[in-house]
């Protein structure tokens, strides 16, 4: 109805919006991408499917968010990839995992984050006896903040790093960069 609204009045406009590819398709990118959506942001999280069930995250199949991501390349819409490192039962094979799987995506841009226990959410109760720390400016993303059962904070931390570092500084990472921004 928005998108419908947007083109029916004749609003220039760009705009992105953060959703889930399940709620995708590509008659909806379509008509998006008419109303002026240039962005999608998608909360991809990890390629384990088992790790987000036990998560009490609702998973996505992995052909279906490829298929999204594709087409979205295909029209000239570009996409953000949000990642997060350290879910509960997250091991370092699953992460290596999430880490393959954002490179074969090859989206715009990643954010790779660390699952933080927001408090006041049923995550922070489940695991509130594992939380280490009372300082909540630490509640970022970007620190570990609990104890986790199969990662060290060291090694969450170093597999962050190497999320970005091994993203961005990729050859084919750079060439679709540069193709679309600079050789447009």
């Amino acid at each position: 109805e928005l998108c419908n609204a947007i083109i029916k009045e004749g609003i220039e406009i760009e705009l992105g919006c953060e959703t889930r590819a399940d709620r995708l398709d590509d008659g909806l990118l379509d008509l998006m991408y008419k109303a002026g959506f240039r962005v999608i942001k998608l909360g991809i999280e990890s390629a384990s499917l088992e790790v987000l069930r036990k998560s009490k995250r609702l998973p996505i199949e992995l052909e279906h968010q490829e298929k999204i991501v594709r087409y979205c390349d295909k029209i000239g819409m570009r996409v953000v990839g949000f990642y997060v490192l350290g879910l509960e039962n997250d091991t370092e094979e699953t992460i290596k995992a999430t880490l393959k799987y954002s490179k074969k995506l090859n989206t715009d841009f990643a954010n790779f984050t660390i699952c933080t226990p927001i408090p006041g959410t049923e995550f922070y109760e489940i695991i509130k006896d594992r939380i280490k720390t009372d300082n909540y400016d630490l509640f970022d993303n970007f620190h570990v903040t609990f104890e986790h059962p199969n990662l060290s904070e060291k090694g969450i931390m170093e597999y962050q790093e190497k999320a970005l570092v091994g993203y961005y500084l990729r050859p084919k990472y750079f060439y679709k960069y540069f193709t679309k921004t600079i050789f447009k």
